[in-house]
């Protein structure tokens, strides 16, 4: 397995960044069609892995959602993330 080296180059420390488009709708055939508008709703997320030991791990992240429900008038949304890993 190769090592993950970030932060201070310590061994199992890990950086990423994530981007993408969330699923969304740009035509609908069929029913009712109703205009609407095709924002696209994009996902950004970046988050920092630290090895605390050699069994914990501890990563702290961001996630920034535009466009939520297709439509830049709606505000975006930032979420903040902790996870611990245990590894046995």
């Amino acid at each position: 397995m190769a090592e993950r080296r970030c932060i201070k180059g310590k061994k199992g420390n890990l950086l990423g960044f994530v981007v993408g488009a969330e699923p969304y709708l740009t035509h609908f055939h069929g029913g009712n069609p109703q205009a609407f508008k095709t924002n696209i709703p994009l996902y950004l997320e970046a988050f920092c892995q630290y090895q605390i030991t050699p069994n914990v791990a501890l990563t702290p992240g961001l996630v920034w959602l535009t466009a939520p429900n297709q439509d830049n008038s709606n505000g975006s949304d930032v979420i903040a993330t902790l996870r611990t890993t245990f590894t046995f």
